[in-house]
């Protein structure tokens, strides 16, 4: 049976525009709806995304600014970096010619410079050559990025340089340094509060960071913003009111202040609330869920 046989098209003014039309889905596909990710433009996320967005318009020159993006695991830095990324694609011109604007890349948990030129070779779409010299991969991956016309190089998860014995992360951090001068484009790297202390190893190269923060969130008119936008999008066909007081106290201390443990509580929630017939999410599913590993949905 189609949610459309239960609720008519009417009642769901506590959606989006984008999600009215959810009452023609059955329940298993309003299922795999709920487990899909979803951007949510808070008000840091979306600062964040327009900082990031002035930084790729800046002229090129020898010393361009840098972005440091730190915040606690789970705390949506992925989700902005990836957001960012999907808003410039690769693309293909009418000539054949590609060009990736924004280039995403992990640093390696065990960092070298060999590994740190595979890896982005990598994340440029080309197959891996590990063989390689250090300065035969060097000089491929520069190539790429300026036949791509990469205007921004984003490093994820920049703290695994500290992994590296001491003349390791100086090489790394020089290389980085070097990296960003000779292509003259800007380098944003993210990561936790650890990344901070990776960068503070350079003072030079520590003062080229200008820091968005993405702090804990604290039960507050924000939370219960963040709340009401999930709302919008969740595949429910009843109101659950997410930011009322019933509901909101104890999403949050589900939550323990970070938005991707939040996402996670509220997909199995809205996943439970499907199934149960309920179409909202009530104090009792939340119950539920304590005992649940909400690793996954």
């Amino acid at each position: 049976m189609t949610a459309s046989a239960k609720t008519p098209a009417g009642s769901l003014a506590h959606l989006g525009p984008d999600r009215q039309d959810i009452a023609i889905l059955t329940s298993q596909e309003r299922i795999r709806l709920a487990r899909e990710d979803a951007w949510i433009g808070y008000s840091a996320a979306r600062s964040g995304l327009q900082r990031l967005e002035d930084l790729l318009d800046h002229p090129k020159s020898p010393r361009m600014p840098n972005i440091l993006v730190v915040g606690d695991s789970g705390n949506g830095k992925t989700s902005l970096i990836g957001r960012f990324r999907d808003l410039h694609p690769p693309t293909i011109k009418p000539d054949g010619r590609g060009e990736q604007p924004v280039v995403v890349m992990t640093m390696p948990a065990e960092p070298s410079e060999a590994r740190f030129w595979s890896d982005l070779i990598a994340a440029m779409g080309v197959a891996r050559n590990d063989s390689g010299t250090v300065q035969a991969k060097m000089s491929q991956a520069m190539l790429l990025l300026q036949s791509l016309h990469c205007r921004m190089l984003v490093i994820d998860e920049i703290h695994n340089v500290l992994n590296g014995n001491l003349p390791r992360q100086k090489q790394l951090l020089a290389m980085l340094k070097n990296l960003g001068s000779r292509l003259m484009i800007p380098i944003v790297v993210v990561g936790t509060e650890s990344a901070k202390r990776t960068l503070q190893t350079d003072p030079q190269l520590a003062n080229r960071f200008e820091a968005i923060v993405l702090p804990k969130w604290e039960l507050g008119k924000d939370f219960v913003s963040l709340l009401a936008s999930f709302e919008r999008i969740l595949p429910l066909l009843e109101r659950s009111n997410l930011a009322g007081r019933e509901l909101a106290l104890p999403l949050f201390e589900l939550s323990r202040g970070s938005i991707g443990q939040l996402t996670r509580v509220l997909r199995r929630a809205a996943v439970e609330a499907i199934r149960s017939g309920r179409e909202r999410i009530t104090p009792d599913i939340l119950a539920g869920l304590d005992a649940i590993d909400l690793g996954g949905t």
